[in-house]
This record gives C-alpha cells, sequence and structure tokens, in this order.
C-alpha cells in the first residue's frame, strides 16, 4: 500500500482513527482510539511499510506522525482546501459589504447635512469610507479571480493528485 486517506470519525466523544487506501477504496484501519493525537496515528500507521503520501484534513494528529515518518509525504485533502477558500472567500466579500454599507451611511449622512460645518465634516467622513470601500472591493476582486485561477487548476478528485 503506497497511498492512504486518513481522517477521523467520532463515536460520541471517542475518535475512531480511520484510513482508506486510495486506489481500492478499502478501509484499511477503523480504529477507536481515547486520543487522536500524533502517538495514536503512529501506532495505527505502524504495519503499514510502504507508504509513500497520506491524504488528510489539516489535524494536527496525522500531520505531526507524517512528520515523524521519514519518506512519507502528506497532503491535505482537496475537499477542505476547496471548503477553506470558499470560508475565506466568504470572509473578505463580508469586509467588503461591511466598508460599502458605511460608505452608504456617511453619504445618507452627508446628505441630511444642513449646515456648511458638518458638510464639510461628514464630506471628509465620507471620502475616508468610499476609499476604504474602493480598497476593500479591489481586495474582494482580487481573491476572487486568484482564487478561481486556483480552482481551474486544481483537480477535481483528490486521487489525480497522487
Amino acid at each position: 500500500m503506497q497511498y492512504l486517506a486518513c481522517d477521523e470519525v467520532f463515536s460520541g466523544r471517542k475518535p475512531i482513527l480511520t484510513a482508506v487506501e486510495q486506489h481500492s477504496f478499502a478501509v484499511v484501519i477503523c480504529e477507536k482510539e481515547k486520543r487522536r493525537d500524533s502517538d495514536a496515528w503512529l501506532r495505527a500507521l505502524g504495519s503499514f511499510v510502504g507508504l509513500e503520501l497520506i491524504v488528510s484534513d489539516q489535524a494536527t494528529g496525522i500531520e505531526k506522525a507524517v512528520k515523524e515518518r521519514m519518506f512519507v509525504r502528506h497532503q491535505f485533502d482537496l475537499w477542505h482546501i476547496k471548503r477553506n477558500m470558499g470560508r475565506i472567500r466568504k470572509q473578505i466579500e463580508s469586509q467588503a459589504y461591511k466598508k460599502i454599507e458605511k460608505e452608504y451611511k456617511s453619504e445618507n449622512m452627508l446628505n441630511r447635512c444642513k449646515s456648511e460645518k458638518t458638510v464639510a465634516r461628514q464630506k471628509l467622513v465620507y471620502e475616508k469610507h468610499v476609499k476604504e470601500a474602493n480598497k476593500s472591493i479591489h481586495v474582494f476582486d482580487e481573491v476572487n479571480k486568484s482564487m478561481k485561477i486556483l480552482l481551474s487548476i486544481l483537480p477535481s478528485d483528490s486521487t489525480r493528485c497522487l
């Protein structure tokens, strides 16, 4: 066996260390453990001599166990990579919308000002919010373009990364 996909599933609060052979999809590890740390993963992976690659999420126990095993590479699975990219994109988009909302509110305040003194002060606030909103929109657009490029070059399934 050269390639394993590893993860933890839970029975209540107890982790079940699970590994699937990447080509046959045979479950080769299914062990209930007290912990899911690197020691538990090293024990579970101990009998697999010819391992070259382990694919997993970003679980620290798996990562550390893989680092301790010589000549075994670690690769994050595409599902988690794509999910994390989506979360980051949503966060940046949300930040941009918050800046746009501040811009709209400050424009509304500017339009309601009566005296020249308050108009001048509110105009500065409005211009500051316009700049911040434009910057956030630009950042979102650049991140969005970059993510589209990355997603277009990533394989659609993790077995093609092997």
